[in-house]
């Protein structure tokens, strides 16, 4: 498990919330349950989904919700551009929404990254290990085996 206020993509994923929060604020009416809600919820899942990831038992299982995390901010990168093309949000505000959604699009990408490196390496570790287990387990087989085809010498 991780901390997550120590995690820096989660803290710039509720930053990026509140921003996008602030900037529909100002959608028209009509678009409380279009744009306005859909832009929210993908802001909101970003830094749920990577809260969420960071609490589990595994890095597979954290590397899966930044997928997630990442796919919500592809979602909220094209809402937020259909806004400005509609004309509900200028482009003053779009383009600093877009800087950060890059950033932490590059932010979880080198985060996945990272976690595969050290997915991949336990799972080297794991075989490796596994191998020197397996070698033992013949080595000691083949050594029970020669102690037994004694005894039966000696017996006959």
């Amino acid at each position: 498990m991780n901390k997550l206020n120590e995690l820096k993509i989660w803290n710039k994923a509720i930053d990026l919330t509140v921003d996008v929060y602030k900037a529909t604020a100002s959608f028209p009416s009509d678009e409380r349950f279009g744009l306005t809600s859909q832009s929210r919820r993908a802001a909101v899942s970003i830094p749920s989904n990577i809260a969420e990831g960071a609490g589990r038992n595994s890095m597979k299982e954290f590397n899966n919700f930044l997928g997630i995390a990442n796919g919500s901010s592809y979602e909220l990168q094209t809402q937020l551009v259909i806004a400005n093309k509609l004309e509900m949000l200028d482009i003053d505000l779009l383009n600093p929404l877009l800087t950060q959604i890059d950033e932490l699009q590059k932010m979880t990408y080198g985060f996945q990254q990272m976690l595969d490196k050290k997915i991949n390496k336990k799972i080297w570790d794991i075989r490796y290990e596994s191998g020197q287990l397996a070698s033992h387990l013949k080595s000691q087989v083949s050594n029970l085996k020669s102690q037994i085809s004694l005894k039966w010498k000696k017996q006959l």
